[in-house]
């Protein structure tokens, strides 16, 4: 073979090596303390092209779009509670709050916070007042809420994660707007108008429905600090 043809395809093979290389980086040693600041670790079904750290997949806050990084934080947040969920589980979940709240224009950060407080992320909760699913839905209440939004939905579709999501969102729109009021309507989405007019009128509330309210309020306020809302 002329000596010309091995010096072109050597000329090809280091051409893919700087290209590889400038695509693909990778450090000899994982990102430290405030190296990572900027930086977000992916899950697995978020992952694109990046940068590589010991097979630890990270990609630049700046360069994702605002959805992926609240998923990515909410996803976070939901594993430090439920711990046996793995990044699948709350992934899945994480993007069904987010997309249901855009669809509501609520604020994520609040209806993360509701969750939390109401079943800690769990879709298989039942309360002792027979509140059921993630978003702890009264199995009446879950089909009335459906009916006005067109949604056929029936009492034996309130554990599915989807529905009820969808059904407790349609419900914090329906309460955020009639109070304008997130403390006003947290007090009716676990203790009814009654105790929702009480609150907004200073009178005294069932002290449940107070440790409520203020647990959601608290966790809202550290949520939006969060995502960044």
């Amino acid at each position: 073979m002329p000596v010309g043809t091995y010096i072109i395809r050597a000329l090809i093979i280091l051409s893919i090596i700087a290209v590889l290389g400038f695509a693909l980086h990778v450090n000899p040693e994982p990102l430290q303390g405030s190296d990572l600041e900027g930086y977000i670790k992916l899950p697995e079904r978020c992952s694109t092209l990046v940068e590589i750290q010991h097979d630890t997949v990270y990609r630049s806050a700046d360069t994702l779009p605002e959805r992926s990084v609240k998923i990515i934080k909410a996803v976070e947040i939901i594993r430090n509670v439920r711990k046996s969920y793995s990044e699948a589980e709350a992934f899945e979940m994480a993007s069904l709050l987010y997309d249901e709240c855009s669809e509501f224009s609520l604020p994520y950060s609040y209806v993360l916070a509701v969750v939390h407080s109401e079943s800690r992320f769990s879709h298989k909760v039942t309360s002792s007042a027979g509140a059921q699913g993630v978003m702890q839905i009264m199995p009446k209440t879950f089909v009335s809420i459906s009916k006005k939004y067109g949604l056929d939905y029936k009492e034996n579709d309130v554990y599915d994660m989807r529905k009820n999501i969808k059904v407790g969102c349609a419900f914090i729109h329906r309460l955020t707007t009639r109070y304008n009021d997130f403390s006003v309507a947290s007090a009716a989405y676990n203790g009814g108008p009654g105790a929702a007019a009480k609150f907004k009128a200073n009178l005294a509330i069932p002290s449940e429905t107070d440790k409520y309210i203020k647990s959601v309020d608290n966790r809202y306020k550290e949520y939006r600090r969060i995502l960044g809302e």
